[in-house]
């Protein structure tokens, strides 16, 4: 087995903080709540489609986004550092805070000789700016899980389809931002983690001899990060960027951490018939008046659907959490009652086939939030 990526592991070993870490910061304006997309294999963010944006996931051959989706006010708190635990801040200087780490000493050469010949990672973030924190209000992965299975076809047939399957699909719910910050790690794996720095990324400049007092970790095997043109008044930080088509507000510095729901692709295989109009239907215990099966039970030859199963969802609190799974119990109910609702239209004798038709379609418009995209009757 390959050990993981750069990263990867770093994201690993960071996983006790808030959120998804990331080795390589990426810029606020590309990688922001409602974003949905996938990271590469150097830990770079690559935007498929921006749900918040009206006719984006159209544009893209995806459904559009049902939910109205608002932002919190945005939190700013004071980090100063994360790291992946007791270990990592003994390595790396920061046991009595950002004073010892920021030092201009040299290095410990005995004792970073030691830190080295461990067989577990460390790692360590440090920022001296306010980290801002960016959330939906509403509850959000529910509705989120829905759209990106109803649209699994949707994203393997697009542009993206290889990327897809090698990386999954992150839909990004909060993310946590900065407008400087230095990176370490000390790798599991020996190997040499400050090829990172080396990576180029849009819109990240990497600090300079006479940059923050953060410049001064290079010397130490930190990575340092500095978003453009930051305006650092009274704390508060705004970086302007040229827009593009995935590009929406202003900049709010370098997203240090993600918060969302990570999707792995599966195939499924249905019979060609078999989209959710005949599924329920033909598990109607009814048949019509001339005693066949109601329309939906057709035969149709075996074809492949793909779909996603979703393997992780990160960055929520035990409140948020609990919020999501009350949502998702009301939201199930509904969907038992329509379905109900259906399955009595469609044995009701008194009903010809139009106005069963008219009753449908009207109770699956009704309850389309729940019933998905894909449940049609035609």
């Amino acid at each position: 087995m390959s050990p993981p990526t750069l990263s990867e592991e770093y994201a690993e070993l960071m996983a006790g903080n808030e959120g998804r870490y990331l080795f390589i910061p990426q810029p606020y304006s590309q990688l922001h709540p409602g974003v949905v997309g996938y990271f590469d294999h150097n830990g770079l963010w690559h935007t498929i489609t921006d749900i918040c944006v009206k006719g984006d996931p159209e544009s893209e051959s995806l459904s559009s986004f049902e939910r109205d989706l608002e932002l919190k006010p945005t939190q700013s708190t004071q980090w100063n550092f994360r790291t992946s635990g007791k270990d990592a801040e003994n390595s790396f200087g920061l046991s009595a805070g950002l004073s010892g780490a920021l030092s201009s000493a040299p290095v410990d050469v005995s004792a970073e000789a030691k830190n080295k010949s461990s067989s577990s990672g460390k790692a360590a973030l440090i920022t001296e700016q306010l980290v801002k924190t960016d959330q939906f209000t509403k509850a959000f992965n529910s509705p989120i899980h829905k759209w990106v299975k109803n649209n699994a076809n949707a994203f393997v047939n697009g542009d993206h389809e290889y990327d897809i399957k090698k990386y999954g699909l992150w839909a990004i719910h909060t993310t946590w931002s900065t407008p400087e910050c230095a990176i370490t790690m000390q790798s599991a794996h020996g190997r040499d983690t400050r090829v990172g720095a080396e990576i180029g990324a849009t819109g990240i400049a990497k600090m300079g001899a006479s940059g923050s007092s953060l410049s001064n970790l290079q010397a130490k095997n930190w990575s340092t990060y500095q978003a453009p043109d930051v305006s650092a008044e009274n704390n508060v930080f705004t970086v302007f960027v040229e827009s593009n088509d995935k590009v929406q507000g202003e900049e709010k510095g370098l997203v240090v951490s993600v918060g969302g729901s990570y999707f792995k692709l599966s195939k499924r295989v249905f019979s060609s018939k078999h989209e959710l109009k005949e599924k329920f239907v033909a598990s109607l215990p009814i048949k019509s008046s001339d005693g066949k099966a109601p329309k939906g039970e057709a035969e149709g030859n075996d074809e492949e659907e793909f779909d996603f199963d979703c393997e992780a969802t990160i960055g929520l609190s035990e409140a948020e959490q609990k919020e999501e799974e009350e949502i998702e119990q009301q939201e199930e109910e509904k969907r038992r009652q329509a379905l109900l609702q259906l399955k009595e239209i469609l044995m009701d004798s008194n009903l010809d086939s139009a106005q069963k038709e008219a009753e449908v379609k009207k109770v699956v418009e009704e309850n389309r939030d729940v019933l998905g995209d894909k449940f049609s009757f035609v």
